[in-house]
């Protein structure tokens, strides 16, 4: 039980899969690192309750927490972990991304 989180690009015309940079399974409390972003003002949530959770950020300040597969913060109690290296390498530090938490109970 817990979250499956996926951060992609906002990109039109583009399938889901290919605008995927990051995903990973984590138990209950392995959202507080976004949530700790939203009270800092550097993500904004837009839906709530499970289907799914959705916040937006900017790459400059989400990035640098996904790139570091061991951060503590993300990954803490995390499973099947996948970056994709390239993908991020394409998005611009001001660019919006959308993270999204889906309830796995």
């Amino acid at each position: 039980m817990g979250w499956e989180v996926t951060v992609e690009r906002q990109i039109e015309g583009k399938d889901v899969r290919e605008k995927i940079l990051a995903s990973w399974g984590v138990g209950w409390g392995g959202l507080q690192w976004i949530k700790e972003l939203v009270e800092q003002g550097k993500a904004t949530q837009h839906e709530t309750y499970g289907y799914p959770n959705s916040y937006k950020a900017l790459a400059k300040d989400i990035l640098p927490l996904i790139k570091d597969r061991g951060s503590q913060k993300v990954y803490s109690m995390s499973r099947s972990v996948k970056i994709d290296y390239e993908k991020i390498k394409e998005c611009s530090p001001d660019e919006e991304l959308l993270i999204e938490a889906w309830d796995q109970s």
